[in-house]
C-alpha cells in the first residue's frame, strides 16, 4: 500500500496501514497475491519457502537462466541476482556456453564479453576464488552499465 496510498511501510504481524485510502475512495477494490523464494533472510522481509523443483528423471530442473543487473560502483564482482537476493548458483563454473553480455540501456544491442575474460567467482584477498554465486570480470563492471549473464 505504501506505492498506491502513500502508506507507512508495512510491518510483519500488524494490521496493513492503507495510508491516505486515495484508490478507495475513487470505488477501487485492491488484491494483492505474490510470493518470492529467493528474498534475502533479513529482519522484517517475507519470503516464501518452497520445496526446489525436481526434474521428471529426479534431480533439480537445469538449463538456461539470465540474470541481469546495472551497477551503481565499479567493481569486479557481482553476486548472481538482484538487489541482493538469494542467487541461483551456476550449475557448471566452467560452462563453455555460459554468455556475458554487456549494454550500454535496455534497447542497445548487447556486446559478449569473451568467456576467457570473466568467470564464476568472488575475491578472496583480492585474487579470484571459484564461486557459483558470483560472477568476476577481471577489467570490472563499469557503473549504469546493463549485465547479462546467461
Amino acid at each position: 500500500m505504501r506505492f498506491l496510498n502513500c502508506a507507512p511501510p508495512a510491518v510483519p504481524g500488524t494490521p496493513l496501514d492503507p495510508g491516505d485510502g486515495f484508490l478507495m475512495r475513487q470505488g477501487f477494490a485492491v488484491a494483492w497475491c505474490g510470493w518470492q523464494h529467493d528474498v534475502p533472510d533479513v529482519p522484517g522481509l517475507m519470503r516464501a519457502f518452497v520445496p526446489e523443483a525436481q526434474a521428471a528423471e529426479g534431480g533439480p530442473v537445469r538449463g538456461p537462466l539470465m540474470v541481469s543487473f546495472r551497477p551503481n560502483a565499479a567493481r569486479q564482482v557481482e553476486l548472481l541476482s538482484s538487489r541482493a537476493h538469494r542467487p541461483y548458483p551456476a550449475a557448471d563454473l566452467d560452462d563453455a556456453h555460459a554468455v556475458l553480455l554487456e549494454r550500454e540501456a535496455d534497447d542497445a544491442p548487447p556486446v559478449t564479453i569473451p568467456r576467457e575474460e570473466w568467470s564464476f567467482a568472488r575475491l578472496d584477498d583480492g585474487k579470484p576464488v571459484p564461486d557459483p554465486r558470483h560472477v568476476y570480470f577481471a577489467a570490472g563492471f563499469v557503473p549504469g552499465q546493463l549485465y547479462h549473464v546467461v
